[in-house]
């Protein structure tokens, strides 16, 4: 969630807690929340508990880290991200979230048993822990910089043309706050 819901949420919760108190948060009606979801066979229960918690649902078919971060922007429509993903999506996009002012919570959930012993071998003491933003993005000097390959909530795609392509990017610095985007022409010729 973006900096307005850094407090409100709580993976203890139930969908419904969260999502009101995150439009309590906002200072939105629920049924103004949007809640992004990856469109999964293992998230069907979560959308209809959404819903019938009153909040929108937006379905992506990939690019839950630009969602996420994408919280943090008011103007991006997007309010919440939920669902199971991968670890790593959950530590790039903790990166620009936690710059950005904003929240993750993440916990482990291992498909088998046979995942316990190599997530507790990359130090994870307490497999049911509760991971923050700061604890994925620990430190201040932090920087994020992502290119858009797809068109996306945050960035353009690779636009193609005769012998170039065009880029789109963002860099965001922890230290000043800083968001910039960046235009790049790629010319093939040279």
């Amino acid at each position: 969630v973006g900096p307005l819901g850094k407090d409100a949420i709580n993976l203890d919760a139930s969908v419904k807690t969260n999502v009101e108190k995150l439009a309590k948060a906002m200072k939105k009606k629920v049924e103004e929340i949007t809640v992004v979801v990856l469109d999964r066979e293992r998230h069907q229960d979560l959308i209809k508990e959404i819903r019938d918690a009153g909040a929108r649902v937006r379905l992506i078919t990939d690019g839950d880290v630009a969602a996420a971060i994408a919280t943090c922007f008011p103007e991006s429509g997007i309010d919440m991200l939920m669902g199971l993903g991968g670890s790593t999506e959950a530590v790039l996009a903790a990166v620009p979230v936690k710059i950005l002012g904003g929240e993750i919570l993440s916990q482990f959930k291992p498909k088998k048993d046979a995942d316990i012993p190599k997530i507790k071998a990359a130090g994870v003491k307490n497999i049911n822990r509760i991971f923050t933003a700061e604890d994925m993005a620990h430190g201040k000097e932090l920087t994020f910089t992502a290119t858009g390959v797809i068109d996306g909530p945050l960035l353009n795609g690779v636009v193609f043309g005769k012998n170039k392509a065009i880029t789109h990017s963002i860099v965001i610095r922890g230290i000043s706050g800083t968001i910039r985007y960046i235009t790049t022409h790629h010319h093939f010729y040279k």
